[in-house]
């Protein structure tokens, strides 16, 4: 699996979409795009962006979300602490019985960020919201994460 290339071609196929549900976006628009392999850090995210991020860990996406302009908790750290929100990638893993390792909660986070390679897709606040749960969803379909009901 090549994660890059992966992801450039559903950018490439989604703005076919956006095009056809009449909201069109263009390639542009996807000018800061962000692929981390394993050992990644959470970057600072830009001012005034909305942001589709996934994890991957062994070829295989694990979660796809989205986080806000005013949604940094969400982007940055939630994922991390299987304490902080009702659904997060940490939390999924824990509650997983087939995810080897068997890890202890204090021991997610960093395993994460040293396990999991991280996509980040930041894009202008001005798509709006309606653009950024197209692509949520596009990606859901495209490559069904583990730990998202919502997944075929």
């Amino acid at each position: 699996m090549d994660i890059k290339s992966d992801v450039k071609s559903a950018i490439h196929d989604f703005i076919k979409v956006s095009h056809l549900a009449g909201k069109p976006i263009y390639l542009s628009d996807f000018n800061n795009v962000i692929i981390q392999s394993p050992r990644h850090t959470v970057k600072k995210r830009p001012g005034g962006v909305r942001t589709l991020y996934g994890f991957i860990h062994n070829g295989r996406w694990l979660k796809i979300g989205v986080a806000g302009v005013k949604s940094e908790a969400r982007y940055a750290t939630q994922h991390y602490n299987p304490f902080s929100s009702n659904s997060n990638l940490a939390k999924s893993i824990l509650n997983d019985p087939n995810f080897s390792p068997r890890l202890h909660p204090d021991e997610i986070g960093p395993w994460i960020k040293e396990n999991c390679s991280r996509i980040d897709i930041h894009l202008p606040v001005q798509i709006g919201d309606p653009i950024l749960l197209l692509l949520e969803a596009f990606f859901h379909v495209r490559f069904s994460p583990r730990y998202e009901r919502r997944s075929a």
